[in-house]
């Protein structure tokens, strides 16, 4: 692939990490409406930081991981 095919992956798959983030955030301030405004902004202050840094850590446990494995695993057998 070319660089720009690399970049655009990367850019890809950390947006995807972000909107997971996001949306784990909205269900945690859903669950406790009645926690301090500071606990909303700490989690928030979190996915800017995700989003401003972008580096990603490899985990066994990763949704995209699986997903990638996936894709790997189809496109060799065909």
């Amino acid at each position: 692939m070319s660089f720009f095919e690399d970049s655009f992956i990367s850019i890809l798959n950390m947006s995807i990490t972000a909107s997971y983030a996001a949306i784990a955030i909205i269900i945690a301030r859903l669950m406790v409406k009645k926690a301090p405004k500071v606990f909303s902004y700490v989690l928030w202050s979190v996915l800017l930081f995700r989003l401003i840094c972008p580096f990603s850590f490899s985990s066994a446990f990763s949704l995209l991981g699986l997903i990638q494995s996936t894709q790997v695993g189809s496109s060799s057998t065909q």
